[in-house]
Formats: C-alpha cells, structure tokens, sequence
C-alpha cells in the first residue's frame, strides 16, 4: 500500500481509485474496507433520493440514489481533514 508523507496508509492514488469505482460501479476494488451507512432521503434537482454514505480513510462520498429505480443520481466527496 502506499503511504504518504504524514504517514496514513492509502493516499491520493486509493482515494482516486474508490471515488472512481464508486462513481461507476457503486461497489468498492477488493481489498478496501470501506463502511456503508444510510445517509437519510434528499432531494436532488426535483428527484426524490436515498443517501447512501460510504467512509474510507477519513474520506466520505454520499451516493444519492432515485427513489423510484434505485440508479444513481448524484455523487458528492468530502477529503479528509489535513
């Protein structure tokens, strides 16, 4: 795995790689342990969404997904604090 200065294991190539992964596939590469919660109900540009909140290494990505056929309709990160 690779480190960063700081010393925290992952670092920009991980955090890049599951915010792809996510975006597309809403499943996270083998090997990452990342935590799933539900994040509440939104409403994004006028369609009904739940929130599905999924954490790794300090990073967090909110997955609003339709209410009505479950597809994907925003994607949202947060970084981890420096």
């Amino acid at each position: 795995m690779a480190r960063t200065a700081a010393g925290s294991v992952g670092g920009m190539k991980d955090n890049e790689l599951l915010r792809t992964t996510l975006s597309l596939l809403l499943t996270a590469p083998q090997g990452m342990d990342v935590s799933y919660t539900f994040g509440g109900e939104s409403n994004v540009d006028g369609t009904d969404c739940n929130v599905v909140v999924a954490e790794f290494g300090g990073a967090s990505y909110r997955i609003s997904l339709s209410k009505s056929s479950n597809l994907p309709v925003m994607l949202s990160y947060s970084a981890p604090k420096m």
